[in-house]
């Protein structure tokens, strides 16, 4: 999603997977300005498309935590 970055790429993001369901947690930076509620819900769908479609998994949840906003 334009304007919206992992804040600490490799602590930023969980994924966790049990009887073939994934749940992802992310922590963002979105960019001063933007509408937040849609900016988190367009991540929350882009993310559960792709990590299904590249798992095949469910995905049961996607969290989105807005970390900083620059």
């Amino acid at each position: 999603v334009d304007g919206v970055r992992l804040r600490k790429p490799r602590r930023s993001v969980e994924i966790s997977q049990a009887d073939g369901r994934a749940s992802v947690s992310l922590e963002l930076g979105a960019p001063h300005g933007e509408p937040l509620p849609e900016l988190a819900r367009s991540v929350q769908e882009r993310v559960a498309e792709a990590l299904g479609q590249v798992s095949g998994l469910e995905v049961e949840r996607v969290d989105v935590v807005l970390e900083e906003v620059a």
